[in-house]
């Protein structure tokens, strides 16, 4: 099996559509898809810095907070934190502790403020330096936070802010890194522990 086909795998079903609605071509993929969570769940797959997501997915959280103003503000609040997380200024636990508060303020609110909240929360949530990549990934709390922000804006403009912080020769580099075969190891030793590779 071909590593885009692996990466295929590891993806939901619509994103792995759309790769291959591109023919396997993932730059064309990148460049043109349509949906700011489908972006981040790629950048998630191939293994970008999660920092790196958190901020492309913060920008665009923010600019849905903006755009939908919350009185409450331990949304902004989770999104700070999650900055400053982004920055190595403070730890998951302490990101997630305003998220789940920014949770509290989203299941008091309806339509897209109420979106704006969760995008602000899930953020928070995708501050996690201690989960494995497979599993932050599996998690993808920050595509979750793209998938309520994308109901609150304007969806080219919101892909365009993960791309300018995802640039596509991250993604590809990644990709190449995750499409290599791991070596030979010795028995006893699991590939998957010391591998970034789709083979694992």
């Amino acid at each position: 099996m071909n590593p885009i086909a692996r990466l295929e795998e590891t993806l939901p079903t619509d994103v792995a559509r759309w790769i291959h609605a591109a023919e396997g071509d993932l730059s064309r993929a990148w460049r043109n898809c349509p949906r700011p969570d489908w972006l981040v769940q790629i950048a998630l797959a191939v293994g970008v810095d999660r920092s790196l997501v958190v901020h492309a997915a913060l920008e665009v959280a923010t600019d849905a907070v903006a755009r939908h103003p919350i009185s409450d503000l331990r949304p902004r609040r989770a999104l700070m934190t999650a900055l400053q997380w982004v920055g190595g200024r403070v730890p998951g636990t302490q990101c997630w502790a305003h998220g789940f508060a920014a949770t509290e303020v989203a299941e008091t609110l309806e339509g897209p403020a109420a979106d704006a909240a969760y995008a602000a929360a899930f953020v928070a949530f995708a501050c996690d330096d201690q989960a494995d990549d497979s599993f932050y990934a599996h998690r993808a709390y920050a595509a979750l936070a793209m998938t309520h922000a994308a109901t609150t804006l304007e969806l080219s403009r919101a892909c365009q802010t993960i791309r300018e912080r995802i640039p596509l020769p991250v993604v590809l580099e990644r990709f190449e890194v995750a499409s290599r075969p791991p070596p030979p190891l010795p028995l006893g030793l699991d590939p998957a522990e010391i591998s970034d590779s789709f083979y694992c």
